[in-house]
């Protein structure tokens, strides 16, 4: 993947800038220059943003990145164009954000992606969703976010950290870097699963005692397998108990049994006998009803004789309903005949006085023909009338439009002087835009200098920080210096009287002493048994110990002699500077206040531009109005010359169509007004004759139907009454049938003995259900008495009392046994839960020590709770560090020209000394050992640095499926290289294989005065730009 143009909007601070890296293309090395806080770093959190939606901080999030100055209408936006494979790819990100629609009212947009691929096609393919645009661009770099700002942008200061850092340091940086979390996570998860297992076996235990203590009746504080004994052998106690109980309850519930059965017997005969009693009594109540039930049966037989003739009755009654409704009829037909007669009179009386009236209708039928023939006359004169006033209207309009062009033509004179006067008063704006843009390249000078001023002042500042930093630490080590000497003086002064103690303790008699060489010896010296006994190691160590503490001190005493050096080398360039800013400023010494200067300075250019654009843009303003007025008087012309022909015009029309008016009026007819009136008039007319006809035809119409009502009424009334007559003659003979029916029935029966019985005739089916239920209960009476004297059979009453207490006093017996039975059986199933409980607890309990004893060996192994103490993760972290070593070590041969070697420190490095598994040593061929890491220089450790961020670069691209990625951008970490130092790291860069275009991001000034190709960032007021170099300049 190599970077060819990134275009920000309003994205951190740049507002509208485009950064071109295809200025660089025929160049290996550049680079990218600028203040702190310029942006240099934003570009790169744009470019990884628009490749995977995220920049390459997790504390600045895209949304965060959103400028400050940013209009509310104008969106953010990044848009990256890289060359990966052959093929060209552009990606457009936009994260979320609020903006001002059309409306003036804030719209929320969501984030969005736009990937067009290849741009050399004619037809490329576009990826607008975002999860697709991410899958896409990590398999087509096979890189993610994290390795993409690991390869590209060489994290060269955690390296340099991690060349002083302890081991728990290294394996955070490591971790980070190689993103190995994944290995502490199942440490973690590891330990947490080890303690619960523990706390789980704990569980176990708690639970196998709880279950022992459950039986009271054995000791819970036995062994496991003599508790169960124990518990074996009161089973089998309880079993031969129980047996012979149940053997008890057996023969106790066969007792009960035949009581039961003899009590059921016994209640069985009492209540015969209650029943024979009750059914006695049951047949003398059925003898006192008989009486009445034959009175209901002689009723019962009138009313079904009187159901058999019911026909033949409600036939006469029927007649004689049908005689009563005639009569009605006849009278009501009679009244009729007479209204109809009166009625027709009357109508046709009314019809010939209406047709004594047929001439005079005559007359005005002829009165309206003759308006119709004629009222075409006053449409054409209504015409005529529109067409007078519409010439009026039409002579109106053309005087308002002439008045109106005549009133513009004054308007754009008056418009036109105005603008003339306004442009005047601008005055010469080319002048003052010459002296505006002379005062913006000194302003540009100003800030130039005052910025370069500003950094200075802050690197003296740093610089003096860090001398008094390497004072005390100076001081510190003097003092350990000073310790370390006088503890090395006690080891040797305890050696000593040690070694002569001993040498004296073999003198013999007479041998001279080797400190005094007297032959006597009266006070010999002893050796102290109490005291430490110093070894020749210890003395040793405490040598080594005071040489590297030696070597520090020189080390910090050399620092800070630089330090002093450097500050003072500033102190001269601040000097420059503020000379230069003075001059600049018009002062002979630079004021205390020189910022506020500078910014104020700065704010009157920009509010003089301001104003001259203002102005210039109102001139330019006003010259276009003024232009459009000319044209628009030159165009006004031809319509005031138009208006005049059209008034002129509709005069002549107007007169022309009233004369002709006036000859159409004597043509109309005398007393009508209008076609209106003549309308009404004729519709009046025609109205009357209407009328009349359906006057006349309504009476002829009335006069026929009356006549034929009336002939139907008189036939409706003779037909009536010869029915009437008919049915007279049918009654008699049905009375006379009825009367003789009734006789022979019952002689002293009457005629309404008819209606009473029919009135009872809805009492027939619960007469014969009475009687039917009478005759049931006698008979059933009967066969009870029958059956219940042949079960008695003599049998005397039964004392049912002294039964029941007999069978009361067995149950109880029995229940006492069954009590017994049940608590023998509870206690029995408790010991055998219990005991069934427990042997499942101690196979469980046993299953998971085993399992924990084989989780407690990985747990140890993956923690590094082992004798070499290397956990699973360092061992990985190992494994990866090793391989970036080996890599590290060809590019710090190139840059060390063959000095140095990384060496991993092996596990018995150091005596006394934890061994971490991630100690780095260098091998230092001039001196022919290996030393620690930590004992290089500044410049030695960039270079050793440097070395290592290469090395993880290549290590990550192999990992990543060995993809190629043509751009290496290396952040800062060039200042503590001298001259000699930094031409060997860039030549070195140069030479680089696989890595074609490689970006320095450095604020160091000698890189700038040695590297040609630089991309420049600058920052005025919070708003960056860029611009390239490809000299050096002077």
């Amino acid at each position: 993947m190599r970077p060819l143009k990134i275009e920000l909007k309003n994205f951190g601070p740049y507002a509208d800038t485009v950064v071109d890296f295809t200025e660089f293309s025929k160049r290996s090395l550049f680079l990218v220059a600028g203040n702190t806080g310029a942006g240099k770093t934003t570009i790169f959190d744009a470019m990884c943003y628009a490749l995977f939606g995220q920049t390459t901080s997790d504390q600045r999030s895209a949304a965060a990145m959103r400028s400050d100055f940013a209009p509310a209408a104008q969106e953010t936006a990044v848009t990256f164009t890289f060359a990966h494979q052959g093929q060209t790819y552009r990606v457009t990100r936009r994260p979320k954000q609020t903006l001002i629609g059309r409306r003036g009212r804030p719209v929320e947009h969501n984030q969005a992606v736009e990937l067009v691929y290849p741009l050399e096609s004619d037809q490329p393919h576009e990826i607008t969703k975002i999860k697709a645009a991410d899958s896409f661009i990590t398999d087509l770099l096979n890189l993610t976010r994290d390795q993409f700002r690991q390869i590209v942008l060489l994290p060269q200061g955690k390296f340099r950290q991690f060349l002083d850092s302890d081991s728990n340091t290294k394996e955070d940086l490591l971790r980070d870097l190689f993103n190995t979390t994944i290995y502490e996570r199942w440490t973690t998860e590891l330990k947490d699963q080890l303690t619960q297992r523990k706390r789980d076996l704990a569980d176990q235990a708690t639970k196998l005692q709880s279950a022992k203590e459950n039986i009271s009746t054995v000791d819970a504080q036995l062994g496991t397998d003599e508790w169960l004994t124990a518990v074996q052998k009161q089973l089998k106690e309880l079993q031969a108990a129980l047996n012979k109980l149940e053997g008890q309850r057996d023969d106790q519930q066969a007792a009960v049994n035949q009581v039961t059965k003899q009590l059921h017997a016994e209640q069985e005969l009492q209540e015969q006998l209650k029943e024979l009693q009750a059914a006695q009594q049951t047949a003398a109540a059925l003898a006192e009803e008989q009486a009445a039930v034959a009175a209901k049966q002689t009723q019962l037989a009138d009313l079904q004789w009187v159901q058999e003739h019911r026909a033949a009755y409600q036939q006469w009654k029927d007649g004689a309903r049908r005689m009563t409704d005639q009569e009605k009829q006849i009278t009501s037909l009679t009244h009729q005949q007479a209204t109809l007669t009166a009625q027709h009179q009357a109508v046709a009386h009314h019809y010939q006085e209406l047709a004594a009236q047929q001439d005079a209708i005559a007359q005005v039928r002829d009165q309206a023909s003759e308006l119709a023939k004629r009222l075409p006359l006053f449409a054409k004169f209504s015409q005529l009338t529109a067409q007078v006033k519409a010439s009026e209207h039409q002579l109106t309009v053309a005087q308002q439009h002439q008045a109106t062009h005549q009133q513009a033509a004054a308007d754009l004179t008056k418009a036109i002087a105005q603008l003339t006067d306004q442009l005047a008063a601008h005055g010469d704006l080319a002048a003052q835009r010459r002296q505006i843009d002379q005062d913006q390249r000194h302003q540009e000078d100003l800030e130039r200098v005052g910025m370069t001023l500003a950094d200075l002042i802050s690197k003296r500042a740093a610089t003096s920080q860090r001398r008094q930093q390497l004072a005390a630490k100076l001081e510190r080590q003097a003092a350990i210096v000073e310790r370390q000497t006088q503890e090395l003086a006690d080891l040797t002064d305890a050696d000593a009287r040690y070694q002569i103690a001993r040498l004296a303790s073999r003198l013999k008699p007479g041998s001279p002493c080797p400190v005094c060489g007297g032959t006597d010896h009266p006070h010999p010296a002893r050796v102290d048994d109490q005291a430490e006994l110093v070894t020749d190691e210890q003395l040793q160590a405490a040598s080594d110990r005071l040489q590297k503490s030696r070597d520090t001190m020189s080390r910090l005493k050399e620092q800070v002699k630089q330090v002093h050096q450097e500050q003072a080398d500033y102190q001269a360039q601040v000097a420059t500077a503020q000379t230069q800013l003075a001059e600049l400023l018009g002062t002979t010494e630079l004021p205390a206040d020189w910022q506020a200067q500078v910014t104020h300075h700065g704010q009157e250019v920009q509010a003089a531009a301001q104003r001259w654009q203002h102005q210039q843009d109102q001139a330019a303003e006003e010259q276009d109005r003024l232009t459009a007025l000319q044209e628009q008087q030159t165009t006004l012309q031809a319509p005031l010359e138009k208006d005049a022909a059209a008034v002129q015009a509709a005069q002549a029309t107007l007169t022309r169509q009233q004369a002709i008016l006036e000859t159409k009026r004597g043509d109309l007819p005398a007393g009508i007004a209008d076609e209106a009136a003549a309308k009404r008039q004729l519709a009046n007319l025609q109205d009357q004759v209407k009328q009349f006809n359906d006057q006349l035809t309504a009476a002829d119409q009335e006069r026929q139907q009356l006549a034929q009502r009336l002939a139907v009424t008189k036939n409706s009334l003779a037909t009536i009454k010869n029915e009437q007559a008919a049915l007279s003659k049918e009654q008699a003979n049905r009375h006379k049938r009825l009367c003789t029916a009734l006789t022979a029935y019952r002689a002293d029966l009457k005629w309404d003995f008819w209606d009473r019985c029919l009135a009872q005739l809805a009492q027939l089916p619960q007469l014969q259900a009475a009687i039917q239920d009478y005759q049931t209960r006698v008979h059933d009476n009967q066969q009870q008495v029958q059956r219940l004297t042949a079960q008695i059979a003599g049998r005397p009453a039964p004392d049912i009392a002294a039964r029941r207490n007999a069978l009361s006093k067995a149950q109880a017996d029995l229940s006492t046994l069954q009590q017994l039975v049940g608590q023998r059986n509870a206690e029995r199933r408790q010991l055998q839960d219990a005991q069934a409980r427990v042997t499942k607890l101690v196979q469980a309990s046993g299953k998971q020590a085993t399992a924990l004893t084989a989780f407690q060996t990985l747990t140890d192994v993956v923690t590094g709770n082992t004798e070499n103490h290397l956990s699973l993760e360092r061992y990985v972290l190992q494994s990866y560090f090793q391989d970036v070593l080996a890599a590290a070590n060809v590019q710090l041969d190139r840059l060390t020209n063959g000095r140095y070697q990384f060496e991993l420190a092996s596990e018995r490095h150091g005596a006394g000394a934890k061994w971490s598994g991630l100690e780095v040593n260098v091998y230092d061929d001039n001196a022919g050992k290996t030393r620690s890491a930590r004992t290089l220089s500044g410049g030695e450790s960039f270079m050793a640095s440097l070395a290592l961020a290469l090395a993880l670069c290549q290590i990550i691209q192999e990992q990543s499926g060995g993809i190629t990625i043509d751009a290496l951008f290396i952040d800062e970490g060039f200042g503590s290289l001298d001259q000699e130092a930094l031409a060997d790291a860039l030549h070195a860069l140069q030479d680089l294989e696989g890595h074609r275009m490689i970006g320095i991001i450095s604020h160091v000034t000698e890189l700038e005065e040695q590297i040609p190709d630089q991309l420049r960032v600058t920052s005025v007021n919070g708003r960056s730009h860029v611009s390239y170099q490809h000299d050096i300049h002077a």
